[in-house]
């Protein structure tokens, strides 16, 4: 994140440093039109991406940790350079350099800010290899998302949302494939059809077609069941449980405390399918279980039962940031 709320600043505009790790070189401006056709002659295009890491530091030299108020940034290795990409309130930055010292470590030539303690300096968050994508391939797909007409926003479009969308594409290939068929209406055959990225796709289109006037467009959808939000939502849950917690204790005690604990499990085992972060809970909740209905509910084992429930809502609460939470269809 960045000290701008709204991005107010935003130029919309890349900032491509093509050696960092010389004192004297300028970089270039471009603008998002020639954002592809501009890189690709610096670039080669054929130069595949080896590795890739996931960094972060504090946003001021004050701060003492860096666990919630970061700036994040990506650094990518290729076969003769290290690269670093990252987004600020104005612009989108591309560092190139030979040694990554330059771009890991210093951005725009100045070191990166680090905090006073070891918990606040530069770190690698995340690391993966590159795959068998080409660094044309991730600049086409940073063009494809449109990153540069994506306003810079505090909360939802920051430095670590862009910084998380471009890891994503390295690390997790397989989610980024479309099924392209060349030629539908002949018989099946590996030779026609295929698995390949959206750039890959659009190159190959090219390839085969001579330019034509799109005259129509019409859009499927498969008839779905979305399940409503809030019975996914860990906070909804548990806010649910807690009224149904003290009502138990206060009016029933006894007879329905058991149900309240099977509610928690369920809860979590049904959370546990979307985010596998939950699944440690359940065991949590499980052995409460066990327990209550074994000995017994009194005065010690509602503390118990307090601090368990304390317990899995802090640990809830710490990963629902990270809870991307979609809404399944069938």
């Amino acid at each position: 994140m960045s000290i701008g709320i709204t991005g107010g600043d935003f130029r919309r505009i890349l900032y491509f440093v093509p050696r960092a790790d010389e004192p004297d070189t300028s970089g270039y401006w471009i603008p998002d039109g020639e954002l592809s056709e501009r890189l690709s002659s610096f670039i080669d295009p054929e130069e595949k991406i080896e590795n890739a890491a996931l960094y972060s530091h504090p946003l001021v030299s004050m701060q003492l940790t860096n666990g919630l108020l970061f700036h994040a940034f990506i650094v990518i290795e290729t076969l003769n350079w290290w690269w670093s990409i990252e987004k600020n309130t104005e612009y989108i930055m591309i560092q190139r350099s030979s040694d990554i010292e330059s771009v890991r470590d210093m951005c725009k030539r100045k070191k990166r800010t680090t905090g006073p303690t070891i918990f606040t300096g530069i770190r690698m968050n995340k690391t993966t290899r590159g795959g068998n994508i080409t660094i044309k391939e991730f600049i086409d797909y940073m063009w494809r998302k449109d990153v540069l007409n994506n306003d810079y926003h505090f909360v939802s479009a920051n430095c670590q949302q862009f910084a998380a969308l471009l890891f994503d594409r390295i690390e997790s290939p397989q989610n980024h494939l479309v099924y392209f068929d060349k030629a539908a209406d002949q018989p099946p055959s590996t030779e026609h059809s295929c698995y390949m990225t959206a750039e890959q796709v659009l190159t190959e289109v090219q390839r085969l077609c001579v330019p034509e006037t799109l005259k129509n467009l019409e859009l499927y959808e498969l008839e779905k069941y979305c399940v409503p939000w809030f019975v996914k939502n860990p906070l909804f849950c548990y806010g649910f449980g807690f009224v149904i917690l003290v009502y138990s204790i206060v009016v029933k005690w006894v007879q329905n405390s058991f149900y309240i604990l099977i509610f928690f499990l369920c809860s979590f085992v049904f959370l546990s399918f979307y985010n596998k972060k939950m699944l440690p809970a359940v065991p949590f909740i499980f052995v409460a279980i066990l327990y209550f209905y074994y000995v017994g509910i009194n005065t010690v084992n509602i503390i118990y039962l307090s601090i368990l429930f304390l317990i899995s809502f802090l640990y809830t609460y710490l990963n629902l940031k990270k809870m991307a939470i979609p809404l399944p269809c069938w």
